[in-house]
C-alpha cells in the first residue's frame, strides 16, 4: 500500500479527498502590514461522493474560489471573530466564548472554509490511457525538468489508488489583520532593529491556515511551491502610494495610521530587502519597486 493509500484510509470522515500538491503566492505589503494572497491546491477525490472541498483557513478574507475554472459557492467561518465579545457579554457567559473556539482548537482543527463542488463538476473515473504520460512525468520529476505542481490533471491521481481525475482549487484572498502567523519587527516607534518580517513557526495547526488556506494537518503531506513577491528596498517598501483616480503621478495625502510614514534616511530607503526560506529556489529572482 502507497503512502497516499495509507493517506486516504486515515481520512477524517467528512474529507473525502487528499492533496497531490499546492502552490501559494504572497505579496507582502509593508505599508500596512498586510497580505495579498492567492492558492492552488489539486486534490485527489477518494469517492464520488465527494460534494465539498473543506479547508483550514484563519484571519483572511476570501475573495474568489474557482474549481476546475468554475465559480464556486463557499461558506467561511473565521474563528477570530468569535475573540470580540458580546457587548451584553461579561465573565459569566465565559463558557459561550469556550465552546465557540473548542472546534478550532482540536487537532487537527475543524475546517473553517467549505467549498461546494460547482455544477458540471463532476467526480470522474481516471483514464486509463493516461498511464504513460503519468510515467513519463515521474520520470521527468525524479530527473528535476518539471515544476512540482506541473500541469498533469490526468495523470498525477495514479498514486492515490481511488482512481479519479484530480480537482485543481483556486482561491485569492487578502489578509489585512495579522494576528497570527506572521510577525512584523522593526516598523514601530522606538523600534531599532532591522525592519523585517518572518513566519511563525508551531507543531500545532493553526498557524499554516492563518497565512494561507490549506489542509493544516501533520498527518496531511504534499508537494509545496510557494512564491513570495516583496519590493527591492526599504525604500521601495515605505514608499508612498500614487495616486490611481485620475491617472497622474501626484503622491496620495499621508496616512498617520500606515507605516510607510515613516522618516527614513537616505541610507536605509537603499537597505535592500530578501527573502530566505528553507527549500530549493526554482524560479530567478524579479525584483519590483
Amino acid at each position: 500500500m502507497s503512502g497516499l493509500d495509507n493517506a486516504a484510509a486515515s481520512l477524517p470522515p467528512n474529507r473525502l479527498f487528499t492533496v497531490f500538491s499546492q502552490r501559494v503566492e504572497l505579496d507582502v505589503d509593508f505599508r500596512t502590514r498586510s497580505l495579498l494572497g492567492r492558492t492552488e491546491i489539486l486534490v485527489l477525490p477518494q469517492s464520488k461522493e465527494l460534494k465539498t472541498i473543506r479547508l483550514n483557513c484563519r484571519q483572511a478574507s476570501i475573495t474568489s474560489v474557482t474549481v476546475e475554472g468554475k465559480v464556486a459557492n463557499y461558506t467561511y467561518d473565521d474563528p477570530y471573530e468569535y475573540l470580540i465579545p458580546h457587548d451584553s457579554h461579561g465573565v459569566h457567559q465565559h463558557y459561550l466564548l469556550k465552546q465557540k473556539l473548542e472546534p478550532h482548537l482540536r487537532n487537527p482543527p475543524e475546517e473553517e472554509l467549505i467549498i461546494s463542488l460547482p455544477r458540471g463538476v463532476l467526480i470522474q473515473a481516471l483514464d486509463p490511457l493516461a498511464v504513460g504520460a503519468h510515467e513519463a512525468f515521474k520520470l521527468a520529476q525524479a530527473a528535476g525538468e518539471t515544476s512540482a505542481t506541473a500541469e498533469t490533471p490526468a495523470t498525477a491521481s495514479f498514486d492515490s489508488g481511488a482512481g479519479f481525475t484530480p480537482l485543481k482549487i483556486s482561491i485569492s484572498f487578502e489578509t489585512t489583520d495579522i494576528r497570527d502567523g506572521l510577525r512584523f519587527v522593526g516598523w514601530d516607534d522606538g523600534d531599532g532593529r532591522y525592519a523585517h518580517v518572518y513566519t511563525q513557526n508551531s507543531p500545532y495547526p493553526g498557524t499554516a491556515c492563518s497565512l494561507f488556506p490549506c489542509v493544516d494537518d501533520l498527518t496531511s503531506r504534499c508537494l509545496w511551491e510557494i512564491s513570495i513577491k516583496c519590493p527591492r528596498t526599504l525604500g521601495d517598501a515605505f514608499a508612498k502610494p500614487h495616486s490611481s483616480d485620475t491617472g497622474d503621478d501626484t503622491e496620495a495625502e499621508p496616512n498617520p495610521d500606515l507605516a510607510d510614514d515613516i522618516e527614513l534616511t537616505d541610507l536605509e530607503k537603499t537597505l535592500e530587502l530578501a527573502v530566505v526560506s528553507s527549500g530549493v529556489m526554482t524560479d530567478e529572482v524579479k525584483w519590483i519597486g
